[in-house]
């Protein structure tokens, strides 16, 4: 709910600044029990207000699989769902009005919702949120991962990008003295998916363990499986 920095004197002695309007202490690995609750009450919620709630607009014309989720959330109980994900009533129904009235969502996630074996499906229900809500792909809304891996943290620290910055290809020249790429590389879902489809035959890994960080743990293993000749440079 707030957020005291522990680094300066005044994080300790001020009152800090507020993070949220609501706290829900979910209980452990059960945040898909709670977003398919929340789920059920938008959608019992959209039907009592006319189909206000939901943005059908937004999942008539960019979604797929509508008729699929909501017969996929019929099947669960609500109560079993609340005692699964341990928050009360008062609670998800106050959380419940504040998504109906929103339009702008953005949901951020760290490493609590993806390390884990249902880490996908975690943020797979998550994202049902969102286009339910059509808070993807405008301002103010969408996802937020944040970088929680020491991959991610040299990426952005040395500067190795998988696209082009002119900008950025300039002051390397001027300042380091030497010629950048110029050609557009793959990120690290189309790098998987170059391997996959047998397009990329040499993946050189540079720190980490690439397989366990990927998202779709199996898809990645096909992938790297296809390539000719694999190099892994790890340090301690």
């Amino acid at each position: 709910m707030n957020f005291k920095n522990p680094q300066r004197l005044n994080g300790w002695l001020g009152s800090g600044t507020d993070l949220a309007d609501i706290h829900l202490q979910v209980k452990i690995n059960q945040d898909i029990a709670l977003v398919k609750l929340l789920l059920k009450k938008l959608f019992e919620k959209d039907t009592e207000t006319g189909n206000t709630v939901l943005d059908h607009d937004f999942i008539e014309k960019h979604t797929e699989g509508y008729a699929t989720l909501k017969t996929d959330l019929d099947r669960f109980d609500e109560e079993e769902l609340r005692r699964s994900c341990d928050i009360s009533e008062e609670a998800i129904s106050e959380t419940v009005d504040l998504l109906a009235a929103k339009s702008k969502i953005i949901i951020c996630w760290a490493m609590g919702l993806t390390q884990h074996k249902n880490g996908v499906a975690n943020i797979q229900e998550f994202i049902n949120l969102l286009l339910l809500k059509g808070a993807i792909g405008k301002p103010i809304a969408g996802t937020c991962p944040v970088r929680g891996h020491s991959n991610g943290q040299g990426d952005r620290s040395v500067g190795i990008y998988h696209y082009v910055d002119e900008g950025y290809n300039e002051r390397l020249k001027t300042h380091l003295g030497f010629e950048a790429p110029t050609k557009t590389g793959y990120d690290t879902v189309e790098s998987i998916k170059a391997m996959h489809d047998k397009k990329a035959k040499v993946f050189m890994c540079l720190g980490g363990n690439f397989l366990s960080a990927a998202s779709d743990t199996e898809f990645t293993a096909e992938a790297i499986q296809n390539c000719n000749l694999t190099i892994q440079v790890s340090t301690k």
